[in-house]
């Protein structure tokens, strides 16, 4: 098993779509707590998931923006600060950790 300094960068941009992948899944559910009964569980997941990929900021704002439309008055803050906590679990959790030497 290969550790962090001895990465590609290939590696290493893995490591990071799979930890924002899940900090996205985690912070649609987040989000599902709140609103489930109005969308399509797995859809929303997706839609999050894409658009954090692409930045996760555009993740916040989305979750943020569906939980000011249905009436949660939270802070874009507290959402940002939801992701970031999904993304230290994901760090914490060794997540990419198991990438083998080939």
């Amino acid at each position: 098993m290969m550790g962090p300094g001895e990465w590609t960068a290939e590696d290493e941009l893995a490591q990071s779509y799979r930890q924002t992948g899940y900090a996205c899944r985690h912070l649609a559910d987040w989000g599902l707590a709140h609103f489930g009964d109005r969308t399509n569980g797995d859809a929303y997941r997706r839609i999050v998931t894409s658009m954090g990929r692409t930045s996760p900021l555009h993740a916040v704002e989305k979750v943020h923006t569906d939980l000011h439309a249905q009436g949660f008055p939270y802070k874009i803050e507290a959402v940002a600060r939801m992701f970031e906590r999904y993304m230290a679990d994901a760090e914490r959790s060794g997540m990419g950790l198991s990438i083998a030497a080939a």
